[in-house]
């Protein structure tokens, strides 16, 4: 198994946007006061403070293990274990190279550490997976179950493959690839009763169909299993407001529940993906085997936006941003309209592998060479007058101004927290932790607390190091 230091930031929190603090500033100084002792005995650089309901924990990495401390200093998990918070619970999920479990915020075992824990590559995780939908499938002593976040088990440990759960419908989706050259996938009930396949491949339901693969060609089954369009696509992808991108005679073609081809992609075409549930197709058109050009389109036809951008993504549901060849950046509504152009925009990873919705409260924009900041409506908030500007959560903006020097203010421009601080990143209640690295020495660095009232773990020759430091940055 790979483990390295970078797992703990890997592991921080999500936070929501724009929150304020819930301390008061006597409270947060005494949250504060607690938090030294803890820098002078752990190593801080890889440490993050996690609040729960009622409990503020630290959890520390040590010697590439992770355990639980309270603001007290007293251990509450012990340092042998890779330890991630379940977002929107009190709920850690535990695990060391053979095991995992879950224990709650008084450091109970909820889900005792009995079960295996089959991951390789922490880094390469998506941690979210775990208890995601308030249960995990799970294998003990060889035999693949279910149990929820209360330790109660859903599906007995009885089976030799594992499984995914669609527990609406109540069946169970099996993978045996057993004999390498004809897998199959299967759908059963949770007493293991075949209900669908098997089949080469299964794919979700979606509006109540799911397409679903028998010697090489594709179609669609309802959830009763019973065949509604017959296996002549070359692949399918899933229905979104009654329609669907299939594959028919070597083209994408769009077509309706009942088969009837809606739209046909012209030659060198094909649908990229879909914005809006469907309603919009994103069209990718290659010129060459290296140069494409994206756009989008109805499900007539109709040209929302002209096929000449370099990459797409989609803003909280509710915008198409289109990334031109310079870099500059183009939002369109859902008709077509296009509202806003960026020089540039920051916030979104428009990544050729993989696309997905971008959610933010706030985004960093350029006008004429300087960074602003937007919010979700696109309206401005913070004037493009800067250097550099991002939003680090808590209502806080990172900004560098003409003199080259960070600062950190909020929606009026205003300064929130003054200090020698090179980069902060939000923890909880207007708790954020701060770095600042020595320019000459990039081993060397300082780390530590401030809150929003500016109160600071830094001591007072730490604070004179870094603004050393930060002139000669």
């Amino acid at each position: 198994m790979k483990h390295t230091l970078a797992l703990a930031m890997l592991l921080l929190p999500l936070l929501v946007a724009g929150q304020t603090p819930k301390l008061t500033e006597a409270q947060s100084k005494q949250r504060l006061a607690k938090l030294v002792p803890l820098l002078q005995q752990y190593d801080a650089r890889y440490d993050y403070f996690c609040r729960v309901p009622d409990c503020d924990f630290v959890i520390i990495t040590k010697d590439y293990r992770q355990g639980i401390v309270d603001l007290d200093g007293k251990v509450l998990l012990p340092f042998e274990y890779f330890i991630f918070r379940q977002n929107g619970t009190s709920l850690f999920l535990v695990m060391n190279e053979d095991k995992l479990g879950l224990v709650d915020k008084h450091m109970r075992w909820v889900v005792p550490m009995e079960y295996d824990n089959p991951i390789e590559c922490l880094e390469c995780l998506d941690m979210g997976a775990f208890f995601s939908g308030g249960y995990a499938v799970l294998q003990k002593n060889g035999k693949y179950g279910a149990v929820d976040t209360t330790g109660k088990v859903i599906v007995p440990f009885k089976y030799d493959l594992p499984f995914s759960i669609n527990k609406e419908l109540g069946m169970l989706k099996f993978y045996d690839d057993s004999n390498q050259e004809h897998p199959k996938e299967y759908m059963t009930d949770f007493n293991g009763n075949l209900l669908i396949g098997p089949y080469e491949q299964i794919d979700g339901f979606h509006e109540g169909l799911a397409a679903f693969s028998q010697n090489g060609k594709t179609g669609f089954i309802d959830t009763k299993g019973k065949v509604v369009l017959p296996c002549k696509y070359d692949y399918a992808w899933d229905f979104e407001e009654g329609y669907c991108i299939v594959g028919l005679n070597n083209r994408p073609v769009l077509i309706d529940r009942k088969g009837n081809v809606k739209y046909t992609f012209g030659p060198s075409e094909f649908c990229e993906g879909t914005a809006w549930k469907g309603s919009v197709l994103i069209v990718r058109h290659e010129e060459d085997d290296w140069n494409y050009q994206y756009g989008a389109i109805d499900h007539t036809g109709k040209e929302l936006a002209p096929r000449r951008y370099k990459w797409w993504c989609m803003l909280n549901d509710t915008y198409l941003a289109m990334l031109n060849e310079d870099e500059s950046c183009d939002i369109y509504d859902r008709q077509g309209r296009m509202l806003k152009h960026f020089q540039q925009f920051r916030g979104i990873i428009f990544d050729p592998v993989e696309v997905s919705d971008f959610y933010g409260e706030y985004f960093a924009v350029m006008q004429d060479s300087l960074w602003g900041i937007v919010d979700r409506n696109l309206q401005t908030v913070l004037p493009c007058r800067y250097k550099e500007a991002s939003h680090i959560g808590n209502g806080c903006f990172r900004v560098v101004g003409a003199d080259g020097r960070p600062s950190f203010i909020d929606l009026k421009g205003k300064p929130l927290i003054t200090g020698p601080y090179e980069e902060l990143f939000p923890e909880a209640d207007g708790l954020f932790k701060f770095y600042t690295g020595n320019p000459d020495d990039y081993e060397e660095i300082i780390v530590g607390y401030v809150d929003l009232y500016g109160n600071t773990t830094a001591t007072r020759a730490q604070l004179e190091k870094m603004n050393k430091w930060m002139k000669k940055r």
